[in-house]
């Protein structure tokens, strides 16, 4: 059986809930608890699969909830529910929170991503890819440099100059940050010759994830890989990174949806660049497994993980609200389908698969705005829009 705990410190408010799910869901046992000392004795006598806490609880706050879960009980998904999505931000450069759900959440949307999560451990989890990945000992680690931006925007005095003064400290990276930024896949009209002046154009969290995928790649580079493939790889991420955050952006999607969505999109292959650099030791899983495993183990969001894990599986439509699965899956098909946009019959299949999914409206924005990227960079040689 499925054991969900509620923690909450509204006892009342949860015990509501519980029963409102365990009716929902009768295989499942949703069991409320108001402090953390409840919460985790109850843990320590029955197998949990799932904790979904609120930030603040009768004797400790939600994140030392995780904290102690992360240590003696890592398997078990966390969530945490929230109206501030400024906290989401301090828990992500903590690494102790799986999902950030903001509030209010209505039960079928609760259901939706808690059931996601535990599918997403049950694919991860196989002994086929564990044991594939238990071979590989050169996988690369989550850049030190992406861990400090992290905990700088988390910060309570955070600001874009420090974001900025981080990359600068890194003169590979700050040339590569410039690279892509005035690539036309960004389509700026203008020159940006600083770092400071990309953040503030773009953005900290884009200007964040493009340094993630940036040095990810450049772990690659000494591994002996085929250097043309990598270029063609890097090249990739970044288009399918901003061709997501511009779907996101269209989709009028949460900010923190959109930045996951083009996380997710810029790291979308990385499992082909384990294949490329360990090609002996992982030939049976698919690619975009191997890469979803690595990001789990980095501790990203489980958002972001599962929009790599299942990026290519039949999408479904889109529950309430846009998940960047639904965005990164939806720009993989325009790739892979929409080969001719001027093609009557490629742009109509587009449509009509889009449509059931994000509804038609979207679905057309998606398509035009595909269109208008293709026509930007389909001049561009992917070796000069590459980070070096």
């Amino acid at each position: 059986m499925t054991t969900i705990i509620l923690a909450d410190p509204d006892k009342e408010a949860s015990d509501a809930i519980a029963g409102r799910l365990n009716q929902l869901r009768p295989q499942w046992s949703v069991v409320a608890c108001s402090s953390g000392q409840d919460a985790l004795s109850y843990i320590l006598d029955n197998t949990v699969d799932c904790v979904v806490s609120d930030v603040v609880l009768d004797d400790m706050s939600g994140h030392e909830l995780f904290e102690s879960l992360e240590k003696t009980h890592p398997d078990i998904v966390r969530f945490t529910l929230s109206a501030d999505l400024d906290r989401e931000r301090s828990l992500e450069s903590s690494h102790t929170n799986h999902r950030f759900v903001h509030k209010p959440v209505s039960d079928d949307v609760l259901l939706n991503f808690i059931e996601r999560s535990l599918l997403l451990r049950t694919v991860l989890d196989s002994e086929l890819i564990t044991h594939e990945m238990d071979e590989v000992h050169n996988l690369p680690s989550l850049p030190e440099i992406y861990q400090e931006m992290i905990s700088e925007l988390a910060a309570p005095q955070s600001s874009l100059l420090n974001v900025a003064n981080i990359i600068d400290t890194d003169l590979a990276l700050s040339a590569t940050v410039l690279k892509v930024v005035n690539s036309a896949f960004y389509g700026l009209h203008q020159p940006v010759d600083s770092v400071a002046q990309s953040v503030s154009l773009l953005g900290a969290h884009l200007i964040k994830n493009i340094t993630l995928t940036a040095k990810v790649f450049a772990q690659f580079e000494g591994t002996g890989s085929d250097l043309a493939m990598l270029k063609r790889l890097n090249n990739d991420a970044i288009k399918t990174g901003a061709l997501s955050n511009q779907m996101a952006r269209l989709a009028r999607v949460p900010k923190n949806v959109a930045n996951h969505a083009q996380m997710a999109g810029m790291l979308s292959n990385i499992g082909q660049l384990l294949t490329l650099s360990n090609a002996s030791q992982l030939p049976q899983t698919k690619a975009e497994l191997r890469g979803a495993y690595l990001l789990r183990t980095w501790l990203l969001p489980d958002a972001v993980v599962e929009a790599v894990a299942l990026q290519h599986e039949t999408a479904t439509p889109a529950h309430t609200t846009l998940t960047p699965l639904v965005i990164v899956h939806a720009a993989h098909y325009l790739q892979e389908n929409l080969i001719d946009t001027k093609d009557v019959r490629q742009l109509q299949n587009s449509r009509q698969y889009l449509q059931p999914l994000v509804g038609d409206g979207i679905a057309a924005d998606w398509i035009e705005a595909f269109s208008d990227l293709q026509q930007l960079t389909s001049h561009i040689d992917p070796d000069q829009s590459n980070a070096d």
